[in-house]
């Protein structure tokens, strides 16, 4: 207890001066003494505001510059070739939208004829090409009908169709169920197709410098009664025609029964695609959907056709990377074989 005394008389008697902290009173005393210089100081920078005149900011002056110097010859070329390109793609969609609906409404009774289901217009593949598709009749998959025309939409593509000679084309390609699965090859064409060796095909030259190439025998007799009149009497027009049950065509996985035909339109498409060429396309297919070949031909055709089969299947599998598991042992059978070699070997007596 007199320890606790002792300490707060100490204290008690101790001068502020000597604490650690400052004194408050002090400060605010200070404080007071620099308020009249401060705003002294305030009143000076106010005064020398005042003085200080803003600088006005300049007006630009407008300078009118003529096109001539904006767009030189160069510009206005590419202008100019812009404006005649898009003329040209525009008349040339009019020009084409104009020609399918007029096909259509040729093309559309005449082929109802033979076919329930169609679309009311065609579907346009690209800028020159549009396609329709028809359904509904017994032994039939379903038909599609290709046209290409010339370019005629941009000049580039005008002078390309000139000068390669592009013709205006009409392609049917018709898929078939037929009942007695004949098995077959039956092609006219003016150059002789690449698988004409390996499916052994005869060949027989027809009319307008066109060759037939099959294996049907004597039953092509019923397929070139119907095809050569035709031939004979639209010269010029007829580019492929292909009867078969391997469908390599653009619909190959719809049906492997396809009777194939590509024609030239000679003239206008209006007079070229009649009553008579779907009258002609019908009744090959029709012969094609009926026709029942003899055993010997049937039976021959299926041979060759297995064996070619089985072939590419080997060449297929021969040409797949080897793996790693079979690389071992192909390894470990040439040393054995380099083993072999060097031991000696023992002549009976």
């Amino acid at each position: 207890m007199f320890g606790l005394f002792l300490l707060f008389a100490i204290a008690v008697r101790c001068d502020e001066t000597d604490l650690p902290f400052d004194n408050d009173d002090d400060e605010i005393l200070d404080h007071e003494q620099d308020k009249p210089d401060q705003q002294d100081e305030d009143q000076d920078i106010a005064d020398d505001e005042k003085d200080i005149q803003p600088t006005p900011t300049p007006q630009p002056e407008r300078v009118r510059i003529p096109i001539s110097q904006l767009f030189g010859k160069l510009e206005f070329g590419v202008v100019i070739l812009l404006v005649v390109y898009v003329a040209f793609y525009i008349s040339g969609q009019k020009i084409l939208k104009t020609k399918t609906q007029a096909i259509y409404e040729i093309f559309s009774p005449l082929i109802r004829k033979y076919f329930a289901v169609m679309p009311r217009d065609f579907t346009i593949m690209s800028n020159n090409e549009v396609a329709i598709y028809f359904s509904g009749r017994t032994g039939y998959i379903g038909g599609i009908c290709t046209i290409k025309y010339k370019r005629c939409c941009d000049i580039l593509g005008i002078l390309y169709s000139i000068f390669m000679g592009e013709h205006q084309t009409i392609t049917f390609d018709i898929l078939l169920e037929p009942k007695y699965q004949p098995s077959g090859i039956f092609t006219i064409s003016k150059d002789k197709p690449y698988f004409a060796d390996d499916f052994k095909l005869k060949q027989k030259n027809l009319p307008n410098k066109l060759q037939c190439f099959h294996d049907l025998g004597k039953e092509s007799h019923q397929f070139l009664e119907i095809i050569t009149p035709f031939i004979k009497k639209h010269k010029n027009s007829v580019e492929l025609i292909e009867i078969s049950d391997n469908n390599r065509f653009e619909y190959e996985n719809n049906g492997k029964f396809v009777v194939h035909m590509e024609f030239r339109i000679v003239g206008s498409e209006a007079d070229f695609i009649n009553e008579e060429l779907i009258d002609f396309v019908m009744k090959v297919s029709d012969k094609f959907d009926t026709v029942q070949f003899p055993f010997e031909i049937q039976s021959a055709n299926q041979r060759l056709r297995e064996k070619l089969i089985k072939e590419r299947t080997q060449e297929k599998e021969e040409e797949k990377p080897i793996s790693k598991e079979e690389e071992e042992k192909l390894a470990r059978k040439r040393e054995k074989r380099e083993q072999g070699k060097f031991k000696p070997r023992f002549k009976r007596a």
